[in-house]
């Protein structure tokens, strides 16, 4: 009995080795500051942190927050050298929901209005300069003082009217220099005293009173040139001895 031959099945061609899918690249990060920005403020000139690389150019993602210049933002550096700010990490103004923003100007923190008008300008060697462009200052403390202190001078300056309203008003000081056109005094009653008071006028010097009356416990003397003594009624002169010429 013969045997019929069987089929030999030929053997599977080698597989191809499987593809795999190449890593993105991602791009290189650097941290670099805001020197200049375009009208529109989406195109920036960066430099880097480490001081060593040339400026770089970068574009703003729309509907990102603009950057200023003095900002410090993180950007993807792309192969052309152009980059890509991602994000700001050091905000150079600071900007508050109604417009107005505070920041550094020269050395001096600045504080502007929402317009940029500048209202509070602070440095440790200029000081600090308050200023409104309009509109009033006023400084309250209803429940309590309000303490001015100066160690050198202190200058109160106005165009208009200075007006001055309390209860009562206290002064002490070792030399008060007034220096005025018109002095003007109004009062229900005046009290001064004195240890000595010298008063020189140059020309006319006029009292207008209901009554006038002069208490002197030492001397009193007159000296003029030329006086004149007269009165509608009687004129009394009373002394141990008057004596005339």
């Amino acid at each position: 009995m013969s045997r019929r031959p069987t089929a030999r099945t030929p053997p599977a061609p080698p597989s191809a080795p499987a593809r795999t899918a190449s890593p993105r690249r991602t791009p290189p990060l650097v941290v670099a500051d805001v020197v200049a920005t375009s009208d529109d403020g989406r195109t920036l000139e960066l430099r880097r942190c480490d001081a060593t690389a040339p400026l770089v150019r970068a574009t703003v993602p729309h509907g990102d927050r603009l950057p200023d210049v003095g900002d410090r933002v993180l950007a993807g550096l792309g192969a052309d050298g152009r980059a890509s700010v991602l994000a700001v990490v050091a905000a150079h103004r600071l900007v508050a929901p109604g417009g107005a923003s505070a920041c550094v100007e020269d050395g001096m923190l600045v504080v502007s209005t929402r317009t940029g008008e500048p209202v509070v300008r602070y440095s440790d060697e200029g000081g600090l300069c308050i200023a409104a462009p309009e509109g009033d200052v006023t400084i309250e403390a209803p429940k309590g003082r309000v303490v001015v202190r100066a160690g050198g001078d202190l200058e109160l300056t106005s165009a208009g009217t200075v007006t001055l309203a309390a209860a009562r008003i206290a002064e002490r000081a070792r030399e008060l220099v007034q220096t005025v056109g018109r002095l003007e005094l109004r009062a229900s009653r005046i009290f001064e005293s004195a240890t000595d008071t010298y008063r020189e006028v140059a020309e006319v010097a006029q009292l207008r009173a209901g009554r006038v009356r002069y208490l002197v416990t030492g001397a009193l003397q007159l000296l003029a040139g030329r006086a004149t003594l007269a009165s509608d009624e009687d004129t009394v002169v009373d002394g141990k001895r008057v004596l005339l010429g």
